[in-house]
């Protein structure tokens, strides 16, 4: 395969091309007109640059307004999400915490939040599953900082 950093680079290469071709051009545009080669460059693989491919166009059939998107609840929103190819349970769940804000996601198919709230209740489910629920309505920020917590190495086995 291609090392990432020439992904990376490529990525940062078609942007920039676009940027400067039209600076007013928001970046969904440049994915609606973006042919599938252009993204495969980036080091996208098929079913990504497929996934990107048929969002844009829903996008441009207007399937996915974020004005219509963010009047759903948790429920209606990842229901609708997933109706798309190439979106599962778990990319629908984090479009709700990063682009949607929701307060109250959790996302039980996560492996690091799982990994991290094992961790902490040492493999004690009940009290792991007690935890989750009581952080609700704010259990999306609670995810966020275990997610920063494993990012730091904070969850290692001690040596």
């Amino acid at each position: 395969g291609v090392p990432a950093a020439v992904g990376l680079a490529k990525a940062r290469e078609v942007v920039e091309m676009d940027h400067h071709q039209a600076s007013d051009l928001p970046f969904k545009l440049f994915l609606q007109r973006a042919n599938f080669d252009e993204l495969r460059s980036c080091v996208l693989s098929g079913v990504k640059t497929k996934t990107i491919t048929g969002l844009a166009r829903a996008d441009s059939q207007g399937e996915l307004s974020a004005r219509k998107l963010k009047t759903l609840d948790h429920e209606d929103l990842i229901n609708h999400l997933c109706q798309f190819w190439g979106v599962g349970q778990w990319t629908a769940e984090m479009c709700a915490i990063g682009y949607f804000k929701m307060t109250d996601v959790w996302s039980e198919g996560d492996v690091g939040l799982k990994n991290a709230i094992s961790f902490l209740y040492e493999g004690d489910s009940e009290k792991a599953d007690k935890a989750v629920s009581i952080s609700s309505p704010f259990r999306s920020y609670w995810s966020l900082h275990l997610w920063s917590a494993l990012d730091n190495g904070f969850f290692k086995a001690e040596q």
